[in-house]
């Protein structure tokens, strides 16, 4: 009983705030509030008040072989007074305050009561606004002439290759090597100089194109960019059979390994597979590491002589051995 009783008066509440939400007593409501509002907050924007206004600064004329070695104040804080009007109207626009290098006259400091001026501009036309004091107060700059240095060139890259090809050589970067002009500190921390990445799919044909330079900070470069060289070639898969030797064998030892030989699968350039004989290939035990191990099979190694013979793997990765005495 008590239950019903209750969603009765739920029932009733709902449904008058259902009317009342769709009556015009809503709408008066919501207008005369609204109206309410704007008379209050347009009788606060006439009073007076203080704020404080963040502003941005910009440094232009700096010399062209001087940079800074410190990092410039980036942003001020303005402390104005004025009607809230014009308060609004300052902190909605985006402030910016562009100073002349000049203005420093040859001198590491610039006191911000000299550009109060510059700043009362920016803020308000109609000097509606008056600046109360400007933080902070000096404005620090230290200047050093810049120093050249000419470094090498590394190309960030990425290459995907289409099957059956892959790089030839190395990637060539033309110039090797550019001249960097920064400050001493600067120059003193870097080695080379890196490329924008240059990412490449299904690289076929041999490719030949420019790239940007990376930007630094307060590093400037006399060639903002370079030329890569991409040169590929078709390579095929060749098997040679090598017999397996033996290193850092003291010389009154004797060392046989079943099988003698082994087979050794690459990798090589159409135009060098008649070059990639099996003299070209070693495959060795060394002693000491089978010393070392003292396991019953024996490690194989691999090398080459040939650079264009790549991923070189053997059919056998360890085998028998026997140690005797000569």
């Amino acid at each position: 009983m008590k239950k019903e009783y209750i969603l009765i008066i739920l029932r009733r509440q709902y449904k008058e705030l259902k009317r009342f939400l769709t009556s015009r007593d809503l709408f008066l409501f919501l207008f005369f509030l609204g109206l309410s509002f704007a008379l209050w907050a347009l009788q606060a924007l006439r009073k007076e008040y203080e704020a404080v206004v963040p502003m941005s600064v910009e440094y232009v004329n700096v010399p062209a072989d001087f940079a800074s070695s410190e990092n410039l104040q980036s942003q001020i804080k303005v402390t104005v007074r004025g009607k809230g009007t014009s308060l609004f109207g300052s902190y909605v626009k985006n402030q910016k305050l562009v100073i002349d290098m000049e203005r420093f006259k040859g001198r590491s400091y610039l006191l911000t009561k000299s550009i109060e001026g510059d700043v009362q501009k920016r803020l308000s036309s109609n000097s509606n606004i008056d600046v109360v004091r400007i933080s902070p107060d000096t404005l620090h700059v230290k200047l050093e002439k810049l120093v050249k240095k000419s470094l090498p060139v590394r190309l960030d890259y990425d290459f995907e290759y289409q099957k059956g090809y892959r790089l030839s050589g190395d990637v060539k970067v033309v110039p090797e090597q550019v001249d960097v002009y920064a400050l001493q500190s600067v120059l003193d921390s870097m080695e080379f100089v890196m490329t924008n990445p240059v990412i490449l799919k299904n690289v076929k044909d041999t490719v030949r194109r420019s790239v940007d330079l990376a930007l630094l900070d307060n590093v400037s470069f006399v060639t903002p960019s370079v030329e890569y060289i991409v040169m590929t070639e078709k390579y095929t898969e060749k098997v040679v059979e090598v017999p397996v030797t033996a290193v850092n064998l003291p010389s009154g030892l004797v060392l046989r390994t079943f099988p003698s030989s082994v087979n050794i699968t690459f990798n090589v350039g159409e135009k060098f597979y008649s070059k990639a004989t099996a003299d070209k290939f070693e495959a060795y035990i060394d002693y000491k590491e089978l010393k070392k191990d003292k396991s019953e099979k024996a490690k194989i190694f691999l090398k080459c002589s040939m650079r264009e013979a790549t991923d070189m793997r053997s059919d056998l990765s360890e085998v028998d051995f026997l140690l005797e005495n000569k």
